[in-house]
């Protein structure tokens, strides 16, 4: 694909509330990235939604890709919650759940 990502995926408000999606289509970027993650075949992808092409998925990656190179991680830092005397908790965001988790801690 000699083309840039830029000329097959558009950002626009009032479609698909801003997501980027592939241009032309409601086929958001992150239900492509999420296929190809889940081991989809750009065969399957293209079964899927008929509207998009191969170029469409090298495109949707390569957005991806730019996105998280150009995104700033912060280390995820404990913090410490005492509920009572005897009891103390972290806060602490754990593949198990989708938010912030509490987990009891053992207190030395």
């Amino acid at each position: 694909m000699s083309e840039n990502w830029r000329d097959r995926i558009m950002i626009d408000p009032a479609i698909h509330h801003g997501e980027p999606c592939i241009k032309g289509t409601r086929v958001p970027v992150s239900v492509i990235v999420g296929s190809v993650a889940d081991g989809d075949t750009p065969e399957q992808i293209i079964d899927a939604w008929p509207e998009i092409t191969s170029d469409d998925i090298k495109a949707a990656l390569k957005f991806a890709v730019e996105a998280v190179n150009n995104a700033d991680f912060l280390p995820l830092q404990r913090q410490w919650v005492r509920a009572s005397r005897w009891m103390m908790f972290t806060l602490e965001k754990l593949p198990a759940c989708s938010g912030v988790c509490i987990r009891r801690a053992a207190i030395s």
